[in-house]
């Protein structure tokens, strides 16, 4: 016996109905009169179209626990080693721009000294002690202000372990990425980078608020075009809410004509963490923008509508943790404001906190979330959120998915 999934997400067209499972990430289209098999007797759809949906999650046997078998999986992938031993390293929580959205606005501003540095060295090759690749990903603040730190660090661990492969990446506002930082970054084997565009000229100078006026738009943007001259990923966000909407498409055909397909990009709303205020943003806001993105060629609907496999993407992980600047260890960057709830140890210490980190590693098992169709996307929602620390609990997309079920639709074959 077989029942439909709880996993389905369908979306009536003209003369159809799309479906979309979460489990599988499959879609299919089912005319009108395949429909209303599927809504009454599933057991009369075309034998072919009915092995296809066992075989994708759209039908499963009438005695399985959907929920279950998820929340068994994700088990089964926490805690491993699936993202590399990542290590996010903050050399200061200074910055050079002021932005009114920076859930870092509560964090005293702190430089990492030269005797924390080598405990990081030191606690970077003690947990990796038979490993060979290791990645770092330098964050802030803004961590150019502490090129000497991350020149320092680099070093040793590159010199210190010439076995292993070591690599780096930043999160930046590429505002002070000189010719002669882009040639120090190739000491610390940086291959890619992050930076973040509210907008274009005056309106990304006033988001920005930078402490000097020497950095603005033009320079962000002629730094960008350095980077990828050198052969450096850039990966460009779009933090965006109902306020700076137009601001955002009008950047987003910027970036399209300045740079074409030598960058990604991708959006985020702005959603409240510790004192920053909340976004609330539309439907129909979060559409627009995504469409366009869509559109474009830069966000990728395999992206969006992928199924996660673990609680955080990030954070599940034993492999992956944030170093501040202070020497202590998180598990999330955006928690560091709390860190009576969320630091799980030093780098002085022997050991980490584990209760602390099996609780980033936790699956949701709230009633309302293992019904919830979207479970396999967004696997109990953010757990800075269920700890209180920000306000994005849910799916990110979860409001515009039948958008992006429709583009897909529109777009690309089913299956």
């Amino acid at each position: 016996m077989f029942k439909k999934s709880i996993f389905n997400i369908e979306d009536e067209r003209l003369g159809s109905v799309v479906i979309y499972n979460t489990y599988s990430s499959k879609i299919i289209e089912l005319e009108l009169d395949e429909y209303f098999f599927w809504t009454t007797d599933i057991k009369r759809l075309d034998p072919g179209t009915f092995q296809w949906l066992r075989d994708n999650h759209f039908i499963v046997p009438t005695s399985l626990d959907e929920s279950k078998q998820v929340i068994e999986q994700y088990e089964c992938v926490t805690g491993s080693n699936e993202v590399g031993n990542l290590f996010r390293i903050l050399p200061t929580t200074k910055c050079n721009a002021r932005c009114y959205y920076c859930f870092e606005k509560e964090l005293p501003g702190i430089d990492m000294s030269l005797d924390v540095a080598d405990k990081v060295v030191d606690f970077i090759k003690k947990r990796t002690e038979h490993d060979k690749s290791i990645k770092l990903e330098w964050f802030g603040g803004e961590p150019l202000l502490k090129k000497d730190i991350i020149t320092y660090i680099s070093s040793r661990l590159i010199d210190e372990l010439p076995d292993k492969t070591i690599y780096s990446t930043m999160t930046t506002n590429a505002s002070l990425f000189d010719l002669h930082t882009i040639n120090e970054s190739k000491n610390w084997n940086l291959k890619a980078i992050q930076v973040t565009l509210d907008g274009l000229d005056d309106v990304y100078d006033s988001i920005k608020n930078y402490k000097s006026k020497r950095y603005n738009f033009n320079n962000t943007i002629e730094n960008v075009h350095k980077l990828i001259e050198n052969g450096i990923e850039v990966t460009i966000r779009l933090n965006y809410n109902e306020d700076n909407l137009l601001h955002n498409l009008e950047l987003i055909d910027f970036i399209q004509h300045e740079f074409g397909d030598t960058v990604d990009v991708y959006c985020s709303q702005i959603y409240s963490v510790g004192n920053v205020p909340e976004s609330s943003v539309p439907r129909f806001v979060e559409s627009i923008i995504v469409k366009k993105l869509l559109d474009a060629g830069y966000f990728k609907y395999e992206t969006l509508l992928k199924r996660k496999y673990a609680v955080c993407g990030l954070a599940s992980f034993d492999s992956f943790v944030v170093i501040g600047p202070d020497g202590n260890v998180y598990k999330c960057v955006e928690s560091m404001s709390f860190p009576e709830k969320s630091c799980v140890g030093t780098i002085f210490d022997k050991e980490l906190n584990n209760e602390l980190i099996n609780y980033w590693k936790k699956p949701i098992d709230e009633e309302r979330c293992l019904q919830c169709p979207y479970l396999p996307m967004c696997s109990g929602g953010c757990v800075s959120a269920r700890m209180g620390l920000c306000s994005l609990r849910c799916f990110r997309y979860m409001n515009i998915v039948n958008l992006l079920i429709n583009w897909v639709s529109c777009n690309h074959q089913h299956g």
